[in-house]
Formats: structure tokens, sequence, C-alpha cells
């Protein structure tokens, strides 16, 4: 017994009230003005430069200050009279400040090569999302005028097969091509729909909203990548891929830091001077001291 089946037409995307309709250009700049991310990859910089600063600046001498209270002993004077002052000041050794601004100073380098680095890979999302997005809906117009054109076939072919014209596997060869592409054309929705999310989301675009690329293409610079020598686009990758950078800075950063740590072996030295107005080797005694750490393990 054989069964006809009901088959709808396609039809193509129909414009949205909030068709959002953009260029390549109109794309990257609304991305860079709205993606957070960007922004907060940006403060990094801020932020690791800051370092530098910080790096630079020397320790801060201490100072000690101490008053007399009480004494049993009453032949100086009142123990409020009895007064000490200490100043003391720590020295970095081996080279351990210029190492803190040596690594302060990669750091910053590392955080440009990130930032870079992110929004480079996020530009070639921006730019395949949006091509994507383009060519799939040109294949989906396709798609629609052959569903539409099959559809109408398939109809002739019925009546015909009714009439007793046609055969019924020629109309269930029809019927299968139809639902074939019709099961495609589902597909290169989902693909659309799917791609359309993270292109909203990289242009912070309203969710409701439809992209529409705007885009006019000619091929006739496509015989310019021939022209190029391979080694020039290598030398092109080393120089200019940010991500080859940002590994390159962190070996350096790394090694720099294996040497800073080998200097805190090294002990820091203290360099004080000492006043007390009643001490007990006699009155206004001043000294003077250093003070280290033994490197015993």
């Amino acid at each position: 017994m054989f069964f006809f089946f009901t088959v709808s037409l396609a039809s193509a995307q129909p414009p949205l009230p909030d068709t959002l309709k953009l260029t390549v250009k109109e794309a990257e700049d609304q991305f860079l003005k709205n993606n957070l991310q960007i922004i907060i990859q940006r403060f990094n910089i801020d932020n690791a430069s800051a370092q530098i600063i910080t790096a630079r600046l020397f320790p801060n001498p201490d100072f000690n200050f101490g008053n007399g209270i009480h004494t049993n002993d009453a032949s100086q004077g009142p123990a409020y009279k009895d007064q000490s002052f200490s100043v003391s000041q720590l020295f970095t050794t081996a080279g351990k400040r210029n190492k803190n601004i040596q690594l302060a100073k990669i750091g910053v380098e590392q955080a440009k090569d990130q930032f870079f680095d992110l929004l480079r890979t996020l530009k070639f999302t921006l730019r395949s999302d949006f091509y994507t997005i383009y060519f799939n809906e040109q294949s989906a117009k396709v798609y629609n005028d052959e569903i539409n054109s099959l559809a109408k076939t398939l109809s002739v072919f019925k009546e015909q097969y009714a009439k007793g014209n046609v055969a019924e596997k020629e109309v269930l060869r029809i019927q299968s091509q139809l639902y074939t592409l019709q099961a495609e054309y589902n597909n290169l929705q989902v693909t659309i729909d799917t791609v359309q999310s993270e292109f909203k989301i990289l242009v912070k675009a309203k969710p409701d909203a439809y992209v529409q690329p705007v885009y006019t293409y000619d091929l006739e610079g496509k015989s310019i990548v021939e022209t190029v020598p391979y080694q020039s686009l290598l030398d092109s990758a080393y120089t200019n891929r940010y991500d080859l950078k940002l590994a390159k800075v962190t070996v350096d950063y790394n090694n720099t830091n294996l040497q800073l740590q080998k200097a805190t072996a090294v002990p820091d030295f203290s360099l004080s001077i000492n006043y007390d107005k009643y001490g007990g080797y006699g009155t206004n005694f001043l000294g003077a001291g250093i003070e280290f750490n033994l490197p015993f393990f």
C-alpha cells in the first residue's frame, strides 16, 4: 500500500524587526567598543607596569624610639629622662633589586603579548563567524530555491501518478530527495543560529536581534598569496604571532626568576645607628651595628 506524505515548503529566514546589518569593519569596531574582556585584559597591562615602580623602590629605613618608665636606681635621675633612638637601613645583595625590576619589565611584556594574542584570537573568531553566517545564508537561499522547485515537481509527479502516467518508485525518489534537502537545510539553519549566538556575544548585540552580514567580495587579489615566498610567511609568523612571543617571554621570565631565587641564598644586611642618653656604658652613648642572616641552612 502506498502512502503520500505532505511536504511543507521551505521559506527563507524572514527579516526580523531587530535585524542588525553589519560590515566586517563595523563588527570589529563594535566588538572593540563593547567587549569587556578586552578592557579587563587592558587593565592588566597597567597593573604590570605598576609593578616596575614598586620594584624600583628601596626598602624604607626602620626607626625605633624608647623612653624610660621606671628604674630602681635613681642615681642617674628619673627614668623618664632616659631616651634611646635607633635607625637601621636594609641593603639587598646579589643584584636582587635589579632582578626584581627585570622581572617586572618582563611581566609587562607578558601582559601585552597576552592582550594582543587575545585580541588576535577574538578578531579571528569574529571574522570567521561573520563569513560563516554570510556564506551559509547564501547556501540556505539556494537550498530554499531547490526545495521549493522540488516540492512543485513532487506535486506534479503525484498528479501524474494518480492518473497512472508515472511509476510509484519515481514519486518516492523525488520525495526522498526532497526530504534529504530539507534535512540538510535544517542542519544549515542550526549552524547559522549557533554561529549567530556566538557572534552576538562578541559584538554585544541584543539576544533577540538577527545579524545580517553585509559583504561585497571579489577574487581580484586571490593570486597575491601565491607570489609571497614561504620563508617570508614564516618570518612574518615569527614576528607577528603574539602567542609565540609570549612563549619566548615566559622562558625569559623563568630564567630571570631562577637567577633571583639563586640570589636569595646570599643574605641581605642592615646597618644601624643607635643612641642612648643614659646607656649602661655611659651617658649619650652612640653606637653602630650590622645585622645579617647566617646562611647555614
